[in-house]
C-alpha cells in the first residue's frame, strides 16, 4: 500500500489494464509494482509537497480523525496548500492543509493527490469520482443529464449502512429506457418533494448498468433516520411479485463489493433492505428482499427500526 505523501523510483514505463486505467511502473523494495497512474502525480522525487487537490468532493476535518468535527469541504479538483513546514504536516493517513479561511484543517490522504506546487497546476486526469476499482459500469450524472441540485451536504462520516430500494415503478432493460426513468424518479423527488436532489445514491437497471445519484459522498434522501449514515442503492422496478433479471442483480451485487472495496461503507457494515428500517413500507419488494436477506453483512437485527 502505497499512501500520500510518498514517493517511489518511477521506472519509465507505463502498461494498460483491461478496464482502460494506466498503470506506472515503480520500484518497491526492488521489485516491480504497479501503480494507477490517476491516482499519482509522477515529479522528481527530492521536491517537497506543497499542495494536495481532491480527487473527490471529501469532508476537511478540525484533527486527523474520522470523528473529528468537520471544519470545511474540498471539492474534486479543488487544490489547498499543505500547512507550513514548520509544523506537523502528516499524521496516520491525513494532512494538514490551510483552508481559505486560514484556519488549519486536516484531510485524509487517501482522498487527494499531492503536488509540489498549487499554482499552475496541470492537474492528471482523473478518473471519475464514481468509477472505482471493481464496480460495474457506471452511468454518471452529466451521462444520464441530472439537473443540478439545489443545494448538497456532504456525509459527516465512513456510512455504516446500504439500504437497499425498489422504484416500485415500471423496469427498464436499455440504457434509454432507464435514462428516461432516472430523470423522472429526479423530477419527482425535486418538484413532488420538494427534496435537494433525487434521493439515492445510486440507481440500477435491469440493463445490466448502474447510475450514478448523490455518488459516494453526498447526504442523501433515500431512508428516513439512515440518510447520514447510510448509502441508498435503488433498483429501477417493481419488484414485489418477481426478483430482478441477473443483470441488475449482478450490477447491485458488483456495486456492493466495489462500495466495500474501496472504503466507501465500514467494514462492518451492515445491508438491509428499506422495510427493514420502517415497517410502513413494502420497499424494496418482496422477491428483491428475498434475495438481499441471503447476501453477506445482511442483519435485521442491526436495524433501527423507526
Amino acid at each position: 500500500m502505497l499512501s500520500g505523501p510518498s514517493c517511489l523510483p518511477y521506472k519509465g514505463r507505463q502498461s494498460s489494464s483491461p478496464d482502460g486505467a494506466i498503470h506506472a511502473v515503480v520500484d518497491f523494495n526492488g521489485q516491480d509494482a504497479w501503480v494507477d497512474t490517476s491516482q499519482i502525480y509522477i515529479k522528481e522525487c527530492n521536491v517537497s509537497f506543497q499542495c494536495v487537490c481532491a480527487i473527490e468532493d471529501t469532508t476537511l476535518r478540525a484533527l486527523a480523525s474520522d470523528s473529528s468535527p468537520s471544519n470545511g469541504h474540498l471539492q474534486q479538483a479543488e487544490c489547498l496548500s499543505i500547512t507550513d513546514t514548520s509544523r506537523e504536516q502528516h499524521v496516520a493517513g491525513w494532512t494538514s492543509v490551510v483552508t481559505a479561511t486560514l484556519n488549519p484543517a486536516w484531510v485524509k490522504n487517501a482522498h487527494v493527490a499531492f503536488h509540489d506546487q498549487c499554482t499552475g497546476l496541470g492537474l492528471p486526469t482523473f478518473k471519475p469520482a464514481t468509477q472505482l476499482s471493481g464496480c460495474p459500469n457506471i452511468v454518471t450524472r452529466e451521462e444520464w443529464g441530472a439537473r443540478q441540485p439545489i443545494s448538497t451536504s456532504l456525509l459527516p462520516a465512513t456510512p455504516q449502512f446500504l439500504v437497499v430500494h425498489h422504484g416500485a415503478t415500471p423496469t427498464c432493460k436499455t440504457r434509454e429506457q432507464c435514462i428516461r426513468l432516472v430523470k423522472s424518479y429526479q423530477d419527482y423527488h425535486m418538484d413532488g418533494h420538494g427534496w435537494d436532489d433525487i434521493a439515492y445514491s445510486f440507481l440500477v437497471g435491469e440493463d445490466g448498468n448502474v447510475y450514478e445519484g448523490r455518488g459516494w459522498t453526498r447526504h442523501g434522501s433515500h431512508t428516513r433516520h439512515y440518510n447520514d449514515v447510510a448509502l441508498g442503492f435503488c433498483v429501477i422496478g417493481n419488484f414485489m411479485d418477481r426478483p430482478p433479471n441477473h443483470k441488475a442483480l449482478r450490477a447491485l451485487h458488483q456495486l456492493i463489493g466495489c462500495t466495500t472495496r474501496n472504503h466507501k461503507v465500514r467494514s462492518d457494515y451492515t445491508l438491509l433492505g428499506h422495510r427493514d428500517t420502517n415497517p410502513h413500507t413494502l420497499c424494496p419488494g418482496d422477491k428483491l428482499h428475498d434475495v438481499i436477506t441471503r447476501w453477506p453483512h445482511f442483519n435485521f437485527n442491526n436495524a433501527r427500526v423507526s
